[in-house]
């Protein structure tokens, strides 16, 4: 039994040490917030930013918090498909206005006070760049002051459907980021394009591999114990 266990043990260990330094992505959400407010995460225990009231974190750099559309600024709230409504509600945009397509990028950086693996966003008309090099919206992750990881537009959808339409179904979605490495900050980054984002969820999320090893260990624990008692 002892043998069996530690077998187990070291198993689990191996795949979660093997599997931290990947991300997952899924596009679960949770029902829409009320007064169209946008789909959400679908992860309990985890801080949700909806911008509707006082900021969870400190924000800074060139972003601005706003509802609806606004002239001469490239940003358009998130379209919940397939409702065929917008966000009606508060949400971030970066930058604060209209770019000019110049490659240097505009950051808003949250300084979340403790430390994640999982982050998740309503990602607004997601971008590349030209549809497909995926280097307009970026989302960058830190831990001490030190870059972890880097998220593309055109790496969570098809490359070539990332074209920033505020309507399509391919171009807004709830994203969620799993497994990603311990982060304490992060930044929405828009090169050339709007980023817009709402209901922003960060938490710490058990490993969907390692969920399932522990499952299967569980389940080779209990039919070994049958067959011993057999």
């Amino acid at each position: 039994m002892k043998k069996l266990t530690a077998l187990l043990a070291g198993a689990m260990l191996s795949l979660a040490a093997g599997g931290a330094s990947a991300y997952t992505i899924n596009y679960n959400f949770a029902a829409p917030l009320p007064v169209n407010g946008g789909y959400s995460s679908p992860y309990s225990g985890v801080q949700v930013e909806t911008f509707d009231s006082a900021p969870l974190w400190a924000w800074s750099g060139d972003y601005t918090i706003r509802t609806g559309s606004a002239s001469g600024v490239a940003a358009a709230p998130a379209y919940m498909n397939p409702l065929s409504t917008a966000d009606a509600t508060r949400y971030i945009a970066v930058p604060y206005r209209d770019s000019t397509g110049t490659a240097i990028a505009t950051r808003t950086q949250a300084l979340l006070g403790d430390t994640f693996n999982y982050f998740g966003l309503w990602w607004g008309s997601i971008d590349g760049v030209n549809g497909g090099l995926g280097i307009n919206n970026v989302l960058q992750f830190y831990n001490a002051g030190n870059l972890v990881e880097t998220v593309t537009g055109a790496q969570v959808i098809d490359p070539l459907k990332a074209s920033g339409s505020w309507t399509s179904a391919d171009n807004n979605r709830y994203v969620n980021l799993l497994d990603l490495p311990e982060f304490d900050s992060f930044s929405l980054t828009s090169y050339g394009r709007a980023f817009e984002a709402d209901n922003i969820a960060v938490g710490v999320v058990p490993e969907p591999s390692t969920i399932l090893l522990l499952g299967g260990g569980l389940a080779g624990l209990a039919f070994w114990r049958r067959r011993k008692t057999a």
